[in-house]
């Protein structure tokens, strides 16, 4: 089923259209690579019109054993729908090899072997693109996995490439001409905070392609003209959290058109689906907005004084005596507070016989109270000058 929301204009909306016109050959046939390459033929699917089958002859597939061909014995199911003619290829083509028959215009990775996309593959997929810029997208991660590195695609490419990674990686200055070259981060918290959030407003018991191509297709409408002019892919993060909320309207729209949001009535005699179709995106988005979690804490400020008498009072001294000194010590003027009220309450539980020896250890052997002590007191700078504050409270162990 097409995904009608949202509609894209300018250079982003001529790359959707021309989607079926590209060729990707993709290191890499496991769930992670079978997932990607499914979620793709579905966008040809439903946006170019395409049927299954010609979808997947976009397709060159390698993994550890070469070239997926329908005459390999040792593919899965899932595999074998994008496994290619024995006409094409013989099983077990190296990737270079492959890269060399397909002629992509895009290379992906997700094989998770590190360095896999060498220079001569970057160098092969460069000139069969002599008329747009390759797209290349190593995409396992740690960055020791990365099939190539930014710096490594770019230098192949002469900073031509649109290049989108798993890893992180810094952008790269084209030595030729002094080009800012752009590397983008495949992150899918471009999309994930949103498909999760919409779900949750449609109340949809699945998340279908159509909801994930819709997701797609409005994080693509951040992306300017000129961004993809200047090889950027993505939008700028500080837009997140709108992006999100519209990607999660995109979501609820797309689950309301393949009839996934549920029909029973509310309390209002409304069904849910009535109730989100009559709300204009602008108060949906409203709405979903208010749904979206705030990460906003409360500052919690401790003084030095509180720490040892929470431990007495709470914890270690079970004495009326000794917890009234560790009350009132701090008000003698002229002491630090802290060492003040370790002195009082063991004085003061001194008449508690046996206790007063496990307040004295216990106060200072608790290693989250000292050491909370020592970070409150550097904060505050009162550390400096004064090294028997903090330290010498272990001689009131002994």
């Amino acid at each position: 089923m097409r995904a009608r929301y949202p509609e894209l204009k300018g250079d982003i909306a001529k790359q959707f259209e021309k989607l079926g016109e590209q060729t990707f050959v993709v290191a890499g046939a496991g769930s992670a690579g079978i997932g990607i390459v499914e979620a793709l033929c579905n966008g040809m699917v439903a946006v170019c019109g395409m049927t299954a089958a010609e979808a997947a002859s976009r397709f060159w597939l390698v993994d550890q054993f070469g070239l997926l061909t329908d005459d390999r014995t040792d593919l899965q199911p899932e595999q074998q729908p994008f496994a290619r003619p024995g006409s094409d290829a013989e099983a077990g083509t190296p990737l270079l090899e492959a890269v060399k028959l397909a002629q992509p215009t895009c290379l992906l990775g997700v094989s998770g072997v590190g360095g896999i996309f060498t220079d001569e593959v970057l160098a092969v997929v460069n000139a069969a693109n002599a008329e747009r810029p390759p797209v290349i997208m190593p995409m396992s991660n740690p960055t020791s996995r990365a099939e190539c590195t930014a710096e490594a695609a770019f230098s192949a490419t002469g900073g031509r490439c649109i290049f989108g990674s798993g890893s992180p990686f810094d952008d790269v200055v084209n030595a030729a001409d002094g080009k800012l070259c752009k590397s983008n981060q495949s992150n899918n918290m471009y999309i994930f905070p949103g498909v999760g959030l919409g779900t949750l407003v449609s109340r949809s018991r699945l998340v279908s392609d159509g909801m994930l191509l819709a997701a797609s297709k409005e994080l693509a409408s951040y992306t300017s003209d000129e961004d993809i002019s200047a090889g950027m892919i993505f939008p700028d993060l500080e837009q997140i959290r709108t992006i999100s909320a519209r990607v999660a309207l995109a979501v609820v729209r797309q689950a309301l058109h393949e009839g996934l949001v549920p029909i029973e009535r509310e309390d209002n005699g409304m069904q849910w689906a009535e109730q989100l179709e009559s709300m204009s995106d602008e108060d949906l988005t409203d709405g979903i907005s208010m749904r979206m979690y705030e990460p906003r804490y409360r500052p919690l400020i401790y003084k030095v004084r509180l720490l040892p008498r929470m431990l007495a009072q709470r914890l270690l001294v079970p004495c009326s005596t000794a917890a009234s000194a560790c009350s009132t010590a701090d008000l003698e003027p002229g002491r630090s507070s802290t060492k003040n009220i370790i002195e009082s309450a063991s004085a003061a539980s001194a008449g508690a016989g046996s206790l007063a020896k496990p307040f004295q250890r216990l106060l200072w052997k608790e290693g989250a109270a000292r050491d909370a002590t020592r970070t409150v007191l550097k904060s505050q700078g009162r550390g400096a000058g004064r090294p028997d504050f903090a330290e010498k409270g272990a001689e009131y162990v002994e």
